[in-house]
């Protein structure tokens, strides 16, 4: 854990050596989520899972934050942590955030990956965006974990692989319902959009053709307005194809790398 500038303390997590690579998690999860991907990109890499802020370890500010403001935390890691650019890998709301970052402090972002993300919620989404933030004020984490969970696991994954979609729960269930609706808040009102034309950094967006959330054209778009931006669709793949699929996204990952002659 470090202290951030303003007193607050950021909770990460980090495996393997050599160069860095930081992933950011999805709304009401922790960076303990990337286990699976984390152990499989650790053989090469340095690998920061920190926590957002509020979740996790991580303190909340006081009150709405956007997502700038995650993206300055983390960079306040890295600054710490690295001493050169590190592969940003977002995941969701984490995608939202690698944007920011590398837009924000393009000197600590040596590529990007964007995972099942969106650079602004599309048109006729914010209305739903907020009204699922309301629902988590009044009726806690409760009242939203399990449309969440159906929204990010595939039906045989959540068969095959119980144990792991209820970990999943559990972490949702444990959040804070300030912090969750907040969060979604600060995604409604976030549109990193006109800033992916300064995006230089080699950027692989990766969408998944059982994702219910983001869909293959958003992608698509995202990597068309980076002049680096590169889109791959996995077929069966769902939101949260860091646990289901780690080996496949950790391949997927690395020829990426390695196209772009990045370590």
């Amino acid at each position: 854990m470090m202290k951030l500038e303003d007193g607050r303390t950021l909770c990460f997590g980090e495996c393997g050596a050599g160069p860095p690579v930081m992933l950011l998690h999805p709304i009401g999860l922790s960076g303990s989520c990337w286990s699976p991907l984390a152990a499989e990109l650790a053989g090469h890499h340095r690998v920061l899972t920190p926590d957002l802020a509020g979740h996790g370890g991580t303190d909340a500010p006081a009150g709405p934050f956007t997502i700038e403001a995650l993206a300055d935390d983390v960079a306040e890691l890295l600054r710490a942590e690295t001493s050169e650019p590190a592969v940003t890998v977002g995941l969701s709301m984490g995608g939202v955030v690698a944007l920011a970052l590398a837009q924000r402090h393009p000197d600590l972002v040596g590529a990007l990956v964007i995972i099942n993300s969106a650079a602004r919620v599309p048109d006729g989404f914010a209305d739903a965006v907020r009204a699922r933030a309301d629902r988590t004020r009044a009726g806690g984490m409760a009242a939203v974990a399990d449309e969440t969970l159906a929204r990010w696991f595939t039906p045989a994954f959540a068969a095959r692989e119980p144990a792991a979609v209820a970990e999943i729960r559990r972490q949702l269930l444990a959040g804070d319902p300030e912090v969750h609706a907040n969060a979604w808040l600060a995604l409604a009102a976030a549109d990193v959009e006109p800033g992916l034309a300064s995006v230089r950094q080699p950027m692989l967006v990766v969408t998944g053709s059982q994702d219910l959330s983001v869909p293959a054209e958003i992608g698509a778009r995202t990597a068309s307005l980076a002049p680096n931006g590169r889109h791959v669709h996995l077929e069966g793949a769902g939101h949260m194809s860091p646990l289901e699929e780690p080996a496949r996204l950790s391949a997927t990952i690395r020829d990426f790398l390695a196209t772009n002659g990045i370590r």
